[in-house]
């Protein structure tokens, strides 16, 4: 079984778990990671590698974030949303307060041991966090980017727009990120009845 994207309703649980439950040390950190996976649709490498100065320049939270290495070795650039931009904020908001340095090439993500926390430790950051607010199926780090592919998608963003963010090289890898559901399809049938509706009418009516 593959990957599948969340849910509004399971996002904001998330959201909510980590606003009253989660654990003070790791709070900030591990929201930023979960923020940036849903609103930027980074693969967990990407995540893993990223350095403040990638974020935080000119004390401030950058407005696009560049991405150099990369699977495939594909440069892109992606816009901070404004809840990225804000879990960007607080994180580096607590390091500051608990004096973690800021240098640029300072990992963003720091593990115990002080340098870049590795996939496995993401991972089972999501295992853990999945548990407690018991999501079910398969939702792993990777549905993190299929759920935003697919929200862009319902939202009306052209497919290959949404194939440069995701850093694909071939517009149908994008295609199998894209989840449509029962309801979508529905939507989709309701408006080529308005469609003809309408031409209908401009038109005369059918002819008799």
């Amino acid at each position: 079984m593959k990957a599948r994207p969340l849910t509004p309703e399971e996002i904001a649980r998330v959201r909510a778990y980590f606003a009253s439950e989660y654990p003070n040390r790791y709070r900030e950190r591990d929201r930023c990671i979960f923020e940036l996976g849903i609103n930027c649709g980074l693969r967990v490498s990407e995540i893993c590698a990223l350095k403040v100065g990638q974020v935080w320049q000119y004390r401030r939270v950058v407005e696009w974030l560049e991405l150099y290495k990369t699977k495939g070795g594909k440069h892109r650039r992606i816009p901070l949303n404004r809840p990225a931009r804000e879990a960007i904020e607080r994180l580096i908001r607590w390091k500051a307060q608990h004096r973690e340095r800021l240098h640029p090439q300072d990992p963003l993500f720091r593990s115990m041991k002080g340098g870049h926390l590795t996939r496995q430790e993401v991972h089972n950051i999501w295992r853990r966090i999945k548990r407690e607010c018991r999501l079910t199926g398969k939702v792993t780090t990777h549905s993190w980017r299929k759920t935003f592919a697919t929200t862009l998608s319902a939202q009306g963003v052209p497919v290959r727009v949404i194939q440069e963010l995701l850093g694909h090289s071939a517009l149908n890898t994008t295609q199998t990120y894209l989840s449509v559901t029962a309801e979508q399809e529905a939507q989709a049938v309701a408006l080529l009845e308005r469609f003809y509706e309408i031409y209908l009418s401009s038109n005369g009516g059918p002819e008799g």
